[in-house]
């Protein structure tokens, strides 16, 4: 899009601040997970180790081993629109599962960076790297998943919570409806 995700604006605030500060209200720890060299955060930052492959399934690796065995939830900085209570419905459903994937879908889209992943999965995203298998949505495949329906993430987080604003015509979407909440 032309430029780091994390350091768009949006109605005053740029991705990255909009997305720690929802975290911020739902999560005891919040870090954020970045390559090199790269912005200035609210919150720690933890670098990715593999810095030739820009992939988001580097960064679940990442965030897995900070973990250090316990669950994380991952959150992507391109979620605008995500709030507190969003976060905290997707949070009780991880906790209250036993699960080693909880992710919510929207129409046939896996919202992979919107999701908790327990320790046991940490081995095949290691596996899935150096094989070069980078698509995160084939971990699925791998381990148990509960799946949040577009139903249930509508009807407990809100139509918009999960608008992911990934090229120029999201971000104008994303800019109008922003507009729009705000009476302009």
């Amino acid at each position: 899009m032309g430029a780091d995700k994390w350091s768009i604006e949006l109605g005053g605030s740029t991705f990255a601040v909009r997305v720690i500060t929802a975290a911020s209200m739902t999560f005891e720890n919040v870090i954020v997970v970045t390559k090199p060299g790269r912005g200035q955060f609210t919150a720690p930052v933890i670098h990715e180790s593999n810095v030739e492959v820009a992939a988001p399934i580097i960064g679940l690796d990442a965030a897995l081993d900070h973990a250090a065995g316990e669950p994380c939830f991952v959150l992507g900085v391109d979620y605008p629109f995500m709030t507190a209570d969003a976060l905290s419905y997707l949070r009780r459903r991880f906790e209250a599962s036993s699960a080693e994937i909880v992710v919510p879908e929207i129409g046939s889209k896996l919202h992979m960076l919107c999701a908790g992943y327990r320790a046991t999965t940490s081995s095949s995203v290691k596996a899935r790297i150096a094989e070069g298998r980078l698509a995160l949505k084939g971990l699925v495949d791998a381990h148990e998943t509960l799946i949040v329906t577009e139903r249930e993430v509508i009807e407990h987080c809100g139509p918009g919570a999960l608008m992911n604003v990934n090229t120029p015509a999201e971000l104008d979407e994303a800019r109008r409806i922003d507009a729009e909440a705000k009476g302009h």
